[in-house]
C-alpha cells in the first residue's frame, strides 16, 4: 500500500486545494480495505490523519492553499476549523521566529 504522505510529497508543488476530513482510529481499523457505504469521519485532529505533517508538507503559510473541511456535524466542522487554524497559526509563529533569528 502506498504511503499517502510520500505520495503527497511528490505532488505538493501542484496542490492548491485540500479536502480536509479525518476518520477515527477505531473506524479506520474496523473498515480498513472495505467500502461500507456508511458515513465516516470525525473532527480533524481527532483521527488517523496527521494534519501537522500534511501542513508541513504543503507549507500553507506562503501559498494560496485552500482547505475545505468536511465533517458529519457542524460541531465537528467547527472543531476541525479551530484545530487546523491553530496548526497554521503555530507554523506562522515558528516561521516568523526563524526569520527573526536569521536577521540577527
Amino acid at each position: 500500500m502506498e504511503d499517502p504522505y510520500e505520495a503527497l510529497e511528490t505532488v505538493r508543488d501542484r496542490v492548491i486545494h485540500v479536502h480536509a476530513k479525518d476518520i477515527s482510529f477505531e473506524q479506520a481499523e474496523s473498515d480498513r480495505g472495505s467500502v461500507t457505504g456508511t458515513p465516516v469521519g470525525c473532527a480533524c485532529g481527532e483521527g488517523v490523519v496527521d494534519w501537522d505533517r500534511i501542513l508541513h508538507l504543503l507549507d500553507p503559510i506562503d501559498s494560496d492553499l485552500t482547505l475545505s473541511v468536511e465533517c458529519g456535524t457542524i460541531d465537528q466542522a467547527a472543531t476541525s476549523i479551530e484545530y487546523l487554524q491553530g496548526l497554521i497559526t503555530a507554523r506562522k509563529s515558528t516561521s516568523i521566529s526563524m526569520m527573526q533569528e536569521r536577521a540577527r
